[in-house]
């Protein structure tokens, strides 16, 4: 949509470009934005925030994919109750204390799928700070303070899973 923005000089602004994005689909308008930001709805409604720095992020997928209804479906019928993530991430930050370890993902324990825990396991013996599932599935990041790190445990991955990718948050 920004290069679409650009090449055809529409002029649109980023809250234009935003509301055309929550109509293509959930969290695109995140990708408008960037930056630290809590995205609530189906990701329309963003709030940016302050005070966390950069990261290293190391993206790791199995060869299989966890379908979004049904990763739902599991949670729903798990019994499991949402841990807030969002919020305790967010007190943390204000706190000024490494938000971190509040870092979470509600569907992770429904779908309890064990290569998706060991990856997780694995980016954490790595040097991640911390590290999650992705939305619902199966993608694992790692959140990675130290650029060393955050590259010997890419070199660690490459190869073992179809999709490694080192990259930085903007």
């Amino acid at each position: 949509l920004r290069l679409l923005n650009r090449l055809y000089n529409t002029g649109l602004d980023n809250s234009e470009l935003e509301k055309i994005a929550a109509e293509v689909g959930a969290d695109v308008a995140f990708c408008i934005r960037g930056g630290t930001c809590v995205c609530r709805g189906i990701g329309e409604d963003i709030t940016p925030l302050k005070g966390s720095e950069p990261r290293d992020l190391l993206l790791v997928k199995p060869d299989f994919g966890i379908s979004t209804p049904e990763a739902y479906k599991l949670f729903d019928s798990s019994g499991l109750k949402s841990i807030r993530g969002t919020e305790a991430f967010l007190k943390a930050l204000s706190d000024g204390v490494s938000p971190y370890s509040a870092v979470s993902n509600d569907l992770e324990a429904a779908i309890n799928n064990s290569v998706t825990k060991k990856i997780k396991q694995e980016l954490l013996d790595s040097g991640a700070q911390a590290a999650c599932m992705t939305g619902s599935g199966s993608c694992v990041f790692g959140i990675f303070s130290d650029k060393n790190a955050a590259e010997s445990a890419t070199a660690r991955f490459d190869g073992k899973y179809p999709f490694v990718c080192l990259c930085r948050t903007i």
